[in-house]
């Protein structure tokens, strides 16, 4: 049984339905910007001399965490929406089992 079998089994409540609606934007937007930043970075090399380290490693990772997690509050509707709406419309044409 896949995923989207397993969801379509039981209805969604309506009232849930923005609740669903906001983590699927958080993850699917967090997780494009995310790896985006990532690669971002790796594409960009440490510098000769003023390498931090791995606090600088670590730093960068939470600035990059905070900045996704900005970029989805301002931009992650315009990315996941339509991915949202594919996967409601999955749901309601499912079987139901």
């Amino acid at each position: 049984m896949d995923a989207v079998s397993a969801l379509a089994s039981k209805p969604i409540d309506p009232s849930r339905q923005s609740e669903l609606k906001k983590v699927f934007n958080e993850f699917t937007a967090g997780t494009f910007y995310r790896e985006m930043l990532a690669a971002m970075r790796k594409g960009t090399g440490k510098p000769a001399y003023f390498d931090g380290g791995q606090a600088e490693e670590i730093f960068r990772a939470e600035l990059d965490r905070h900045i996704a997690d900005d970029l989805v509050a301002r931009h992650g509707e315009a990315f996941s929406g339509p991915l949202y709406e594919n996967f409601s419309q999955q749901l309601l044409t499912a079987p139901r089992v």
